[in-house]
């Protein structure tokens, strides 16, 4: 079951989302360099729209409804530094991973650890066999980070946000 995901690694955790985790949370979502490029309309970052994407997901976990968006935390201390997602493609053995970390947390290594134990994870216990990224062209960051993951080009799309690559990487044989 997706919901129930605890992922440890040498220094993270992967968990689900906590009250507690609200107040970094926010600061996450309304942080214009850590949000730069994600493809989102300003109305998703007003304070009342951010309180309800937290607590959709925190809901979301109660029920049957796969929820794939989780907290990335320091394994020594649970504090919040960012969030990960997984989430279906039209090809169910495809899924599609997202990561966004508070800039204070880039360039340790963090957002690689969390994205790679969280790849391994689909692969081996959710029948996963490919794992694909959509980048902002200019998000120099997670392009480093899909290719610390062994992630490759795979296509490049125009939308109203800018210019996107997408990178994949298959479950190893």
């Amino acid at each position: 079951m997706y919901n129930s995901i605890n992922i440890e690694t040498p220094r993270l955790v992967i968990r689900r989302l906590e009250e507690k985790d609200f107040s970094a949370f926010y600061d996450l979502m309304k942080d214009p360099i850590a949000c730069r490029y994600l493809p989102s309309d300003p109305s998703s970052k007003t304070d009342k729209a951010i309180r309800d994407l937290f607590d959709k997901t925190i809901g979301g976990y109660l029920t049957s409804r796969q929820i794939h968006y989780y907290a990335i935390a320091f394994r020594i201390n649970d504090d919040f530094m960012g969030c990960i997602g997984i989430y279906e493609t039209e090809n169910q053995q495809d899924m599609e991973i997202q990561f966004n970390i508070l800039p204070g947390y880039w360039n340790h290594g963090f957002a690689s650890e969390a994205a790679h134990s969280l790849i391994n994870h689909a692969f081996e216990k959710m029948q996963v066999t490919r794992v694909f990224v959509k980048l902002h062209a200019l998000n120099q960051w997670a392009i480093r980070v899909a290719g610390n993951l062994g992630m490759k080009k795979i296509k490049e799309e125009s939308l109203p946000q800018g210019k996107f690559i997408h990178y994949s990487i298959s479950k190893p044989e």
